[in-house]
């Protein structure tokens, strides 16, 4: 099989080290195992998956509708693998139902603007209408407030008047009356005239001289009763003409102002509900538009997502698309990734320097792999298993199909430099991790704590406990 050149290359267990030099043991201990020296190299730890190639860097086509909604029935559509340029007609979809509902949106938007129209003249009527209702209460108001004033200083001041000429009359006529009976009376006595004469004409004056002093008294009761009551009521009857013209005028006012909120209110949700129209018909406007996909990019057209399009159902007349799913993906044939499935114990210890090679046709591909723990899945055993994205840049790729599928190796972890032993030399102290460890070949062993690091099973990394050179005892010859 023939290897390209690599730049990273996935190295064994003990990398440049290569395999431990065995001292023989001494007396007792070599019945227990074998003396197995400690020594510095590389330990790496991998695993083995397949992979499938997949665009990078890919330009996804999904619709996103706006306004729209109803099927997308595919009318036309570029076949799958076709090399395809930017501005490029991709698919075509029926668009029967969005026109139909354009037409109804327009229809919808028309009558909005008939409504506001019929609103907004109504409004202005209404709204002289009020006007003239606050401004005839205003005037109501100001008249009730004459005829009170007019009441206070000019009617109660004439009758005043009108009473008190009224009573200088009586006066008069009283004193012109007893002046006529005094006359009477001293002619009737220097008189011959007969007694019967005399006593019918100062009955008559004295008789009418009372009458008048009567009716005087009965005009001054009538006088006062009207002062009283009558006049009294009438002040009333004008204070409360003026507090009602008054009350009345102020809830015109109100009403007004609460009848030109409402009408703001309705003018507003009516101009707001056109507004709604208009922009409902523009969305379904700009949906209609997007019925003719076009390339976003140059590139290789697949049917599908991204990670799909290797697998995706290819799209055909009558094919029926869901809105927001990536339906079409314009990819560089140039610029292609690979995607492996971890279980989730091995996704946890890949670091963000997990390498990778791949074996695709008759060669290997070194790469460097992006560990992204995307949303698990459930793999065949239950467990969780992690998407690790291969990057491959133009070498790594080259030669590499999409929906190819290839094995890879990932290495997860690795170490340079480090003091490595058998797993089989440690063993289980009394809470901590031993070995058995001579400091010179055939020397004796001793049991030693020691601090452990990475390991594959075969090999474990001491970080303290042992030093470079020594020798450690594998339980049963374990040391391969």
């Amino acid at each position: 099989m023939q290897r390209y050149p690599i730049a990273l290359l996935l190295l064994s267990a003990l990398g440049a080290a290569g395999e431990a030099p065995k001292a023989p043991p001494a007396g007792r201990d070599a019945a227990e195992g074998e003396a197995v020296a400690v020594r510095r190299g590389r330990l790496a730890l991998s695993v083995e998956r397949k992979a499938t190639i997949l665009p990078a860097g890919a330009a996804e086509v999904a619709l996103w509708p706006e306004g729209y909604r109803g099927e997308l029935l595919v009318l036309e559509v570029v076949e799958h693998g076709s090399a395809v340029r930017e501005g490029e007609v991709l698919l075509r979809l029926d668009d029967r139902a969005i026109r139909e509902q354009i037409r109804r949106a327009e229809f919808d938007v028309e009558q909005a603007r008939e409504r506001l129209a019929l609103q907004e003249a109504d409004a202005a009527i209404q709204e002289e209408a009020s006007r003239s209702g606050v401004e005839r209460a205003r005037r109501d108001v100001e008249r009730a407030e004459r005829r009170y004033q007019a009441f206070l200083s000019l009617e109660v001041p004439q009758n005043r008047e009108r009473e008190a000429l009224s009573d200088q009359s009586w006066v008069d006529r009283l004193e012109d009356q007893a002046d006529e009976l005094k006359e009477l009376e001293k002619m009737y006595a220097a008189d011959q005239l007969v007694d019967a004469t005399e006593d019918i004409v100062l009955k008559r004056s004295r008789r009418g001289l009372e009458r008048t002093r009567a009716s005087f008294e009965l005009q001054k009761k009538a006088r006062d009763y009207a002062r009283d009551y009558e006049e009294a009521f009438r002040r009333e009857d004008l204070e409360q003409d003026a507090r009602t013209k008054g009350e009345a005028f102020e809830r015109q006012g109100r009403s007004h102002e609460i009848a030109q909120a409402r009408r703001k209110l309705d003018l507003g949700k009516a101009a707001a509900d056109l507004e709604q129209q208009v922009t409902a018909l523009g969305k379904l406007a700009a949906d209609a538009a997007r019925f003719e996909v076009r390339a976003p990019r140059d590139g290789v057209l697949l049917h599908g997502g991204p990670e799909d399009a290797p697998w995706a159902a290819r799209l055909e007349r009558g094919s029926r698309l869901t809105a927001t799913k990536t339906f079409l993906t314009v990819a560089d044939p140039a610029a292609v990734r690979a995607l492996a499935d971890l279980p989730e114990a091995d996704a946890l210890r890949a670091g963000p320097s997990c390498r990778a090679e791949l074996a695709a046709g008759d060669g290997k591909v070194p790469a460097p792999a992006a560990v992204g723990h995307l949303a698990a899945s459930r793999g065949g055993d239950g467990g969780n298993l992690h998407r690790v994205e291969i990057a491959l840049d133009g070498a790594a790729g080259a030669g590499l199909r999409l929906g190819q599928r290839c094995a890879v190796t990932l290495v997860l972890a690795e170490v340079e430099g480090a003091l490595l032993v058998p797993a089989g030399a440690v063993a289980d102290g009394e809470g901590d991790k031993v070995v058995r460890c001579a400091s010179q070949a055939g020397g004796p062993f001793e049991e030693r704590r020691v601090t452990l690091g990475l390991g594959d099973g075969k090999l474990v990394v001491v970080t303290s406990g042992v030093r470079e050179g020594e020798f450690v005892l594998v339980a049963g010859g374990g040391a391969k």
